[in-house]
């Protein structure tokens, strides 16, 4: 399948023995489903920093300046600088990718659950160093790590907001119509309505849908969608199909189905019929895509 989306990854991620112990973290669903339909651009910044494979570990710590990047055997000696070195580096991934992959718990890669030291002693939870200067220079950019990418709703979100991102930063700006259009489905299964003006900027735009898309789907916006598109497709597909796609939402709403059986089930169905302007709305495309 052509590549769809292009992701970046954390390089231990792929394979790359670049951890600071020499070995590598191969993630299975990274590695052996994702490189199938998406280009994927692997970084660690710790080697880009020039610290070596392999080195001593490193730990984020609370200084008088910010974050600091320090070496865990020896708090004193800091590499900060090195790192934002790496991390200006990295901005070029930027103009390339629609989202990033990172290593759960690294102090470089974590989305979220990197550990940062206090002075005190106590500690809090936080990005890796690499991922909150991503997230500083593109506040759109979706972000998660290998753990969080097993769960299907996390994957469903990053996925949604990555294509999202995609027609963000090629397609720029985008006419408020045309998000609605792409969007509709993805809103409604969580229940959400966009008010959309026309002299509203893309980024303006994709900030307020990133906040939607950030809302739980709930079953009632999936048999919603299942419905309408029921209703839309009366005209355009044959009377054997309707009847499967009415079992399929029959199914879900008393509980056959799952919402992500349904999906995969709804997807196979419109294969082939003519359908490729649903096929490509975000709700259906990461099913389409096998990122379930």
């Amino acid at each position: 399948m052509q590549a769809a989306l292009s992701l970046g990854v954390s390089a231990c991620l792929m394979g790359q023995p670049v951890r600071y112990d020499g070995t590598d973290r191969r993630n299975g669903y990274v590695f052996g489903h994702l490189s199938d339909f998406c280009l994927l651009s692997h970084y660690c910044p710790e080697v880009a920093a020039g610290l070596g494979v392999p080195r001593p570990p490193i730990q984020l710590r609370q200084g008088g300046q910010g974050v600091e990047v320090v070496m865990v055997h020896d708090p004193d000696q800091s590499v900060t600088a090195e790192l934002d070195w790496a991390c200006f580096r990295a901005e070029g991934l930027l103009t390339e990718i629609d989202g990033f992959i990172g290593k759960s718990r690294s102090p470089s890669c974590a989305v979220a659950d990197a550990t940062l030291f206090a002075q005190d002693g106590t500690s809090q939870s936080c990005d890796g160093y690499l991922v909150a200067h991503l997230r500083r220079c593109d506040r759109l950019l979706p972000v998660i790590s290998d753990e969080q990418i097993v769960d299907t709703e996390e994957r469903l979100r990053f996925f949604e907001m990555a294509i999202v991102h995609s027609w963000w930063r090629t397609q720029s700006p985008l006419p408020g119509a045309v998000f609605e259009t792409l969007m509709r489905l993805s809103l409604l299964a969580r229940g959400q309505r966009l008010q959309f003006a026309n002299d509203e900027s893309a980024e303006t735009l994709a900030v307020r849908l990133a906040a939607a898309l950030s809302q739980g789907i709930t079953p009632q916006g999936h048999s919603r969608v299942l419905r309408l598109l029921q209703d839309e497709m009366a005209q355009r597909l044959p009377l054997n199909i309707l009847d499967e796609l009415a079992g399929l939402a029959s199914a879900f709403e008393d509980g056959r189905l799952s919402r992500i059986q349904s999906l995969f089930a709804l997807v196979e169905l419109l294969e082939g019929q003519g359908l490729e302007d649903y096929l490509q709305l975000p709700y259906l495309l990461c099913a389409r895509l096998g990122t379930y």
